[in-house]
């Protein structure tokens, strides 16, 4: 496994899991941010022309906001699951953006990173590493042979500061085409 550093002061740690795989974190340029955004995904020549795709938003919390306007820290893991049980699933990009949209990072560097039939992938965001962004979002660009279901997409966060512990998770939305 591959860990890169990512320009914050402490550094963002990000795991790939994934049978054998490995990514790292790159910081998108303007093009490829639009690119990745509205432009072609890039889709294996084994699904064919004929390939299912679409890209996913995900909300994610870094940390949340409680009594005084106090800001509690949380990890941040997200799971990229298959369904589909005899397909496999490609993954090209997935953008981090901050709360006021501006491109953090990218997570899958180079060729699409493959879901086997019922597998996951994860990524993992440590509290401590990661900035408090209240309003932090991803974009997933996925791709499959015709006909299959899209990746189901969760983040969970979990953080706990003395006796005091916080647990929420958010889902992924289907977003349509860029206009």
């Amino acid at each position: 496994m591959r860990f890169t550093g990512l320009g914050y002061t402490a550094g963002l740690l990000v795991m790939l899991l994934l049978t054998g795989g490995a990514a790292s974190a790159t910081e998108p340029t303007t093009s490829e941010v639009r690119s990745a955004l509205c432009g072609p995904i890039a889709i294996p020549a084994q699904y064919g022309k004929d390939a299912a795709q679409g890209r996913q938003f995900l909300p994610i919390y870094s940390a949340i906001r409680y009594l005084h306007n106090d800001l509690f820290s949380v990890a941040v893991t997200i799971s990229l699951r298959n369904p589909n049980p005899t397909h496999p699933l490609s993954v090209s990009s997935a953008l981090l953006f901050g709360h006021q949209g501006e491109p953090l990072k990218d997570f899958i560097d180079g060729a699409p990173q493959v879901i086997p039939p019922l597998g996951a992938v994860e990524l993992f965001l440590r509290n401590v590493d990661f900035p408090q962004h209240t309003g932090a979002s991803m974009v997933l660009a996925w791709s499959g042979p015709a006909g299959v279901l899209p990746p189901v997409t969760e983040s969970v966060m979990v953080g706990s500061k003395g006796s005091q512990g916080m647990a929420f998770n958010s889902r992924a939305s289907e977003l349509g085409p860029c206009r």
